[in-house]
């Protein structure tokens, strides 16, 4: 089935110019409710946004709290690779020291720079995705951000009107309904479930397009958004679930958003978006290259969660250029962290064009291996102690750092799990230690009234979703499954008391 984009027709309200409406002298943004706009509130003035759940105050201080109860918190809530004693520190630390010396001797990058990136790190960027990835592209293409979600803010801003709309997988990454909210634009949820392992088919397509018809009649889809491996569910996407949504955008004229962030952490056969577009017939990728935005990060790849480095690359100049107007407000990434990214990418480049052997992995594919080892350990570990507690629907996770599990029962709700694991558990006992393990609830109603959830589809479905990431150190991993797994059945004890 052909699915083509409809025109937007709409027509401005007297008075009304661009989404502005002239009150007494001053402009007031218009308000647009939920089926116009595709958004969870009504917009006034910049009020209204939705919470970044990882981020939000209720969250991080009931983690907080749960830090000084127990003697030990496994940290499995945000997306922080933290393992000890791994083969990238040594090359971090001298990254660190490399960079900083460099900085010294040259005073111009005590100055701004610019604000595309450092040519350093433009031109490593791009040896590293020729050498590691076996995908070509130019270094002019490539655009440094304060993280890859820099970048994806930045499109939006520039791309993007009130009333636009995006097309994505659905649960999707929260924090980025934050930059949606702000222009007025939303999400059009493509509804995947556990059972599945998160996949989709071009029914499921069909259904999203006809319920945007019926619920946002006037909002124009204007890009697709693709996460794979995805966050939060794990989902590694096939060729041909990439060429659904490559398709449905190369039919009706739409930008296409690749965010390749946990492309390392792929545990199946199907490819990564960087295999994905390396695999295109010469025309198609033409084609593909003319409308896409690809974000990466130093984040994952790296482990320099704090050094916020994007390493994005968007091939039509036009688009670039317009991304670049918007980067420039913020001037430049800081130099450090791009002089110390491009140091980590050329010695990672080194290590797997040089040093690796049949009986010696490069430095990253042993980080794969390892991240994999802990997926299925912590997954193994966790049902082994609490699967009575949740439906038997959640496959493994085929990529990705975070294992999404769908909680059993009635009365369960994450967030009040959440509460009772921070607020209310007494801990797992571990060799005369108090053990708990932190996570993030997929939906959150907060104090105020507002909500926050992972799935814009389905908000009920998500109050009974968690998301657990697996970035703990492996020595952690165990012990972190069988405490999360205690808290379950704690929790669901304390139900059915009440």
């Amino acid at each position: 089935m052909t699915i083509q984009n409809e025109t937007f027709n709409y027509k401005p309200l007297p008075n009304e110019k661009e989404g502005f409406q002239v009150m007494g002298g001053s402009l007031e943004i218009l308000r647009r409710e939920t089926q116009i706009w595709g958004i969870s509130k009504l917009m006034k003035l910049g009020a209204d946004i939705p919470q970044n759940i990882m981020r939000a105050e209720q969250i991080t201080k009931a983690i907080e709290t749960g830090r000084q109860r127990f003697d030990i918190l496994h940290n499995a809530d945000i997306g922080m690779p933290m393992d000890k004693d791994l083969e990238i520190q040594p090359i971090i630390d001298q990254a660190n020291l490399d960079a900083a010396n460099f900085i010294n001797e040259h005073s111009k990058y005590q100055r701004y720079t610019n604000s595309q990136g450092l040519p350093e790190l433009r031109n490593s960027v791009a040896n590293f995705y020729q050498k590691f990835w076996g995908l070509n592209i130019n270094q002019s293409w490539v655009v440094a951000s304060n993280g890859a979600s820099e970048m994806w803010q930045r499109f939006v801003a520039s791309q993007l009107a009130p009333g636009d709309l995006v097309m994505t997988l659905d649960p999707h990454y929260n924090p980025f309904d934050v930059d949606l909210a702000m222009k007025g634009a939303g999400w059009v949820p493509i509804k995947t479930k556990a059972e599945n392992g998160f996949h989709f088919n071009e029914d499921d397509l069909s259904r999203a397009f006809k319920e945007k018809k019926e619920n946002q009649p006037l909002g124009r889809i204007k890009a697709v958004y693709i996460n794979s491996p995805a966050n939060p569910t794990g989902v590694v996407y096939t060729e041909k679930e990439i060429n659904i949504l490559v398709d449905f955008a190369l039919r009706n004229n739409l930008f296409i958003v690749m965010d390749g962030v946990y492309s390392l952490y792929n545990y199946s056969n199907n490819p990564t978006l960087m295999d994905y577009l390396k695999n295109l017939l010469e025309d198609k990728r033409k084609l593909v290259y003319n409308k896409l935005v690809f974000l990466d990060s130093m984040s994952k790849l790296a482990t320099t969660t704090g050094e916020r480095i994007g390493i994005n690359f968007v091939p039509n100049d036009n688009l670039r250029d317009q991304l670049g107007r918007a980067l420039s407000v913020r001037g430049n990434p800081q130099n450090h962290g791009q002089l110390q990214s491009s140091y980590i990418l050329d010695r990672l480049t080194e290590d797997y064009t040089q040093n690796r052997s049949p009986e010696k992995k490069s430095i990253l594919e042993e980080r794969r291996k390892l991240y994999f080892h802990k997926m299925h350990l912590f997954y193994e570990q966790f049902y082994k102690n609490a699967g009575a507690h949740v439906l038997n629907k959640s496959r493994e996770p085929e990529g990705g750092l975070y294992i999404p599990l769908l909680l059993d029962g009635n009365k369960v709700n994450a967030l009040d799990f959440f509460d009772f694991s921070m607020n209310q558990f007494i801990g797992h006992n571990i060799s005369d230690k108090k053990h708990a393990t932190s996570f993030v609830p997929m939906a959150v109603t907060f104090p105020d009234g507002s909500s926050a959830s992972f799935r814009v589809g389905d908000f009920e479905q998500a109050q009974k979703e968690i998301r657990v990431c697996i970035g703990l150190d492996v020595s952690e991993i165990n012990d972190a499954a069988e405490a999360l797994a205690n808290q379950l059945i704690e929790y669901n004890l304390s139900l059915s008391k009440d």
